[in-house]
């Protein structure tokens, strides 16, 4: 009696696993969720009964998929958004750009202490304490870095001595150049070398700018760091401040011809000096451009 009711009982239990086996094997096939098994009998209830069956879907054979690139790299991480640096060119603030020219002071007092603890050169150095004319090298060179080809530019010093016969000014072209390339590294070679001398013939550094170049500019930067000196050209100036009223006086006659055609004047004056806002703040405003003023 016992050995056939065991019999029955293995007998029943082979018949429940493979009514359940087909079951769950449909289920698989229509669908890639796991797949809970009940008897009929079952009341729903999550109680262990020993007639359960979970069948969970195999996973999916990629052995079709193409195949892996040897030497893929990883994806790129995402980095800072580049941003356009669409601010003007300055020169100390003012903007520069199209034809311009440079009337600059390389008087002995530019290679005095510049009236800043710190400023920073073309190449991101910080230098300590620096004197004035090392200052205005390390601008220029920035500004000209910064041109493209659609801008054409020259530089004027003024460093020669009232003394010195003619009291000549001197210019590194004589006529302004396209920024290319090649002439702007020229130009950066220059201001490198320039230095110092005596001297502060700003009348005769004037009327070389108005007189020596086309009138098809758009602006003039003037920056100088003291008083005119007496130039020798005008016998009765004998004083710096007669040398500015002179200035104010003759400017008008020589930049007419450009101011005709839009030029501007704009005037950057270094460090504190008797009268240099009025004179260089006159000389601006009369003439359409902006006087602004460096160091303290």
């Amino acid at each position: 009696m016992n050995r056939t009711l065991i019999k029955f009982a293995i007998a029943s239990f082979a018949v429940a696993l493979c009514a359940a086996g087909v079951l769950g094997t449909a289920s698989a096939e229509d669908g890639s969720q796991p797949t809970l098994i009940r008897s009929e009998g079952s009341d729903g209830a999550d109680t262990p009964s020993g007639k359960l069956l979970l069948r969970v879907p195999a996973a999916k054979d990629t052995s079709d998929d193409a195949p892996a690139v040897e030497n893929a790299q990883p994806p790129a991480e995402p980095g800072e958004p580049e941003v356009e640096d669409d601010a003007p060119t300055t020169f100390f603030g003012e903007p520069i750009g199209g034809r311009f020219l440079w009337v600059l002071d390389v008087s002995g007092s530019m290679a005095t202490w510049s009236d800043v603890d710190s400023f920073e050169d073309a190449d991101g150095n910080v230098m300590a304490q620096p004197l004035r004319i090392e200052v205005m090298k390390a601008e220029l060179i920035k500004c000209i870095r910064k041109l493209s080809g659609a801008d054409a530019f020259d530089i004027v010093t003024f460093p020669a001595a009232w003394s010195q016969p003619g009291c000549r000014s001197w210019s590194w072209n004589k006529e302004l150049l396209a920024a290319t390339p090649d002439v702007r590294d020229a130009a950066i070679e220059y201001v490198k070398n320039l230095n110092y001398y005596l001297g502060t013939p700003s009348w005769t550094a004037l009327k070389y700018a108005c007189e020596r170049y086309a009138p098809d500019m758009d602006k003039i930067l003037f920056l100088s760091d003291g008083a005119p000196t007496p130039h020798g050209v005008v016998p009765q100036v004998i004083t710096s401040k007669d040398a500015v009223k002179s200035i104010l006086r003759d400017f008008p006659d020589w930049f007419a011809p450009h101011k005709a055609k839009g030029c501007v004047v704009s005037c950057v004056q270094f460090g504190e000096w008797d009268f240099g806002a009025d004179f260089m703040g006159r000389l601006a405003g009369e003439n359409g451009g902006e006087y602004r003023k460096f160091g303290r």
